[in-house]
């Protein structure tokens, strides 16, 4: 009878696997790279059995104060077929080496692809902690998320647009809102991220380290996986997309906007462009990114998610969180550490908490 066994993944591509299965591009090789360029460690495994390829999953160690660290698999492990007690049992027990081997606090993980909750609440709760909170921070990725379907023509996808998404559109055409899409990313970096400082001093969110968005470009333009679409007003750039196609998903990544002409709409045409580029370059499906419907989980994101709504497409929920924890004192601080950064928002944590649950 064969056994599940574990390999590290060194030199072998896995995105074909990861791909296959629809999963997201957190998974993919060139993030991991991504989050390398940042000092980071990752690692990736493989689980087979026999000849079988069952699992693969990449991990990303992030530093916390005191030497400590914690380490994360952005929606993954990725596993083929139906979830059983068995694939999580082997999984408990590889996720207990690692997290001796890196000194770690504890590891989280979202199972990809998406389980029912009923199933994973009696499969993996037998193994695992279930998240008690699920404070969006840049590590972590969004459990709701914003998804288009991009199989249609042009005109029935237009059709299935919000009323005043139409108008948007339209009026940013008509006002002389102009569209220019690109592979070339590092020749406009410079204009991307002084876009985005300026949404992150407007919105109120804290960036990545510049260093991180140029590898993200870096790679995309070497791997011919991305593009930017900007939005411009009498040569004037207002607005700018990254969009990255991993298989057949493209995935809006990271956006920035000045704070002039906003009258004119250009939000709406940038993003219905880039959704019919992405259709152009093959893609089947378009993801907006992360939301919070009925403001659940994510606090201010409320006109983001409004914003997103008003393109035809679904509502996807992701596996809950769940974490192995090697160190219950220090995870306890770790969580303490979330729910109280200060006693000024403390409030609006306990708000946040209330809503997830």
């Amino acid at each position: 009878m064969d056994k599940y066994e574990f390999s590290e993944i060194k030199n072998v591509d896995h995105d074909n696997f990861v791909i296959a299965l629809g999963g997201h591009f957190t998974q993919g090789s060139s993030y991991g790279e991504w989050q390398r360029s940042e000092g980071r460690r990752v690692l990736r495994f493989a689980l087979t059995k026999g000849e079988e390829l069952i699992s693969v999953f990449q991990i990303i160690r992030y530093a916390l104060p005191f030497g400590k660290s914690y380490l994360y698999i952005p929606h993954g492990p990725i596993i083929r077929g139906a979830l059983s007690k068995e694939i999580i049992e082997v999984l408990h027990k590889k996720f207990k080496e690692i997290t001796k081997n890196e000194k770690a606090v504890f590891l989280r993980f979202d199972i990809y692809p998406t389980i029912p909750r009923s199933e994973s609440s009696k499969i993996l709760k037998q193994f695992f902690t279930k998240t008690l909170l699920s404070v969006y921070t840049k590590s972590f990725q969004p459990k709701f998320a914003r998804v288009a379907d991009l199989k249609e023509k042009d005109e029935e996808m237009r059709s299935k647009l919000h009323k005043k998404t139409l108008y948007n559109i339209s009026f940013a055409e008509r006002r002389g809102v102009t569209i220019e899409v690109t592979d070339e990313l590092i020749k406009n970096f410079d204009l991307y991220y002084s876009l985005m400082k300026v949404t992150a001093e407007r919105d109120g969110f804290h960036l990545h380290p510049e260093s991180y968005y140029m590898a993200a470009f870096k790679s995309s333009e070497e791997n011919k996986n991305g593009f930017f679409v900007i939005a411009s007003y009498n040569g004037t750039p207002l607005i700018c997309n990254f969009v990255l196609i991993f298989g057949r998903m493209a995935a809006f990544v990271f956006g920035g906007s000045s704070n002039e002409h906003r009258n004119l709409q250009p939000a709406y045409l940038l993003q219905w462009r880039s959704m019919l580029e992405a259709k152009k370059r093959g893609a089947t499906v378009y993801n907006f990114g992360g939301v919070a419907p009925d403001n659940r989980i994510y606090k201010h994101w409320e006109g983001l998610t409004v914003f997103k709504m008003k393109f035809a497409g679904r509502v996807i929920e992701h596996t809950d969180f769940y974490d192995y924890i090697s160190s219950w004192l220090w995870y306890v601080i770790y969580i303490l550490r979330q729910v109280i950064p200060s006693p000024n928002n403390l409030s609006t944590v306990i708000q946040k908490f209330q809503l997830r649950h």
